[in-house]
């Protein structure tokens, strides 16, 4: 899903692409609900976003 989002808004994608409604929900439900972090290898791992621990997701 995090690939997809990275093609959508990459520069070289058509900027038509970032205005479809389905891409926005995606781009929300994931920023809403998962975390991504680098571990010190450079390993790259997502997580569900955990209200004690995570905090509240970003607001706009």
């Amino acid at each position: 899903m995090y690939t997809l989002l990275g093609a959508v808004y990459s520069p070289d994608a058509p900027g038509w692409l970032r205005e479809l409604p389905a891409v926005e929900v995606l781009r929300v439900v994931l920023l809403q609900n998962y975390t991504r972090t680098i571990t010190g290898n450079g390993r790259e791992v997502i997580t569900r976003r955990e209200a004690d621990t995570d905090g509240l997701p970003p607001g706009r």
